[in-house]
């Protein structure tokens, strides 16, 4: 396995375009992940408070249209 040390090394190496590739790799691997971790949590039911919370605003008649 590869040391961060190295992947470090590495990316110092890369060329400017080749950088920015790899930029744009890792948004994306990261925006993936956080889609996952939020349909698991929306699945778990750990974001029915923000529904609750929208629902009483709504009542109270503080709901902002966005």
């Amino acid at each position: 396995m590869t040391s961060i040390h190295d992947i470090k090394a590495a990316i110092e190496s890369l060329s400017h375009d080749e950088f920015m590739q790899l930029m744009h790799w890792l948004h994306e691997k990261d925006m993936a992940l956080w889609d996952d971790q939020l349909t698991r949590d929306s699945n778990e039911g750990k974001l029915h408070f923000l529904i609750k919370e929208a629902t009483e605003e709504e009542k109270n008649g503080t709901l902002r249209k966005l």
